[in-house]
């Protein structure tokens, strides 16, 4: 979640969400998902799955990083409201 967005979110999430790990830099929003995903291509074992919570405006973006590290079958899903909530694919 980009810091910007944090006025849109309920206190719920800001009360009980690790914000060091739940907020990104505006400049940087993939930052997170960049370095799970090279952890992962070390880790995981050939055809091992990698999932991924995102935020729903950055579904197609998620999706690129991913194909252009080497992930195959990636995913975009939506949660129970249609909206682009998260990611899959294998090493």
């Amino acid at each position: 979640v980009l810091k910007s967005e944090m006025k849109e979110m309920t206190a719920r999430e800001l009360n009980y969400e690790p914000h060091l790990a739940f907020f990104a830099k505006n400049d940087d929003a993939l930052i997170f998902y960049r370095r799970i995903s090279e952890i992962a291509l070390q880790s995981l074992k050939l055809n091992g799955m990698l999932y991924f919570e995102i935020n729903e405006m950055k579904g197609k973006e998620v999706c690129d990083l991913l194909a252009v590290k080497g992930f195959k079958e990636v995913k975009l899903r939506q949660d129970l409201n249609g909206k682009d909530r998260k990611v899959s694919c294998h090493r």
